[in-house]
């Protein structure tokens, strides 16, 4: 979905009496920050309604009330959203679950919208841009590793290669599309960079 239609799909959306599944939509595409913070307390008050509507402790009428002024004020946060707020997931890609694991969880605590995959296989949507985790690469699973790399770059993708290695060949020869990270403080810093490439300078993928 282009980035142009986001706020208007996430309204329709609640027009359309859909609002958990907005919610869900702009935890995934909301980038983390004072307005995901705001997002947080929205998703809190909603769960409150909906627990005191199943367990009867308000009326129909006034939880009909509650969640009418609930959508009202979640229309009003979207509509004033700036669209470049709204970014699709990233893809965090390892060689297997065991090097996954080792990044996985700090990774989604600061990026929360964050796709997952260590399969070893493509993996294809549309996703802000791939972050690959070649940190923790097998030396044995190096070769596949790289060569998935390569398949996202040739698939379209801006990535981020995490990677010890400063001299690595494939960042070396894919500059257009890759942004290096040799340490997990630089990997947090360049996937910043690489939101606001993507929000302000490209809104699509090369």
């Amino acid at each position: 979905m282009s980035k142009n239609l986001h706020k208007t799909h996430l309204l329709e959306l609640i027009s359309d009496v859909q609002t958990e599944k907005a919610l869900d939509i702009l935890d995934r595409m909301l980038v983390h920050g004072k307005l995901y913070a705001d997002l947080v307390q929205y998703k809190s008050r909603y769960r409150e309604i909906r627990a005191a509507e199943n367990r009867g402790i308000i009326e129909p009428s006034t939880a009909l009330f509650e969640k009418t002024k609930f959508n009202s004020g979640l229309i009003s946060f979207i509509s004033d959203l700036d669209e470049r707020e709204l970014l699709n997931q990233i893809l965090l890609v390892s060689p297997d679950s065991e090097a996954h694991e080792k990044l996985a969880e700090k990774f989604k605590s600061y990026f929360p919208n964050t796709a997952e995959n260590f399969s070893g296989k493509l993996e294809k949507g549309d996703f802000a841009f791939v972050v690959c985790n070649d940190f923790f690469t097998a030396k044995e699973k190096q070769e596949d590793f790289d060569k998935l790399i390569q398949d996202y770059i040739d698939a379209g993708y801006f990535l981020v290669c995490a990677t010890e290695n400063n001299q690595k060949a494939i960042v070396g020869a894919n500059r257009k599309q890759i942004h290096g990270a040799n340490s997990q403080f630089a990997l947090f810093a360049r996937v910043r960079e690489m939101i606001d490439f993507v929000r302000y300078f490209s809104p699509t993928n090369p």
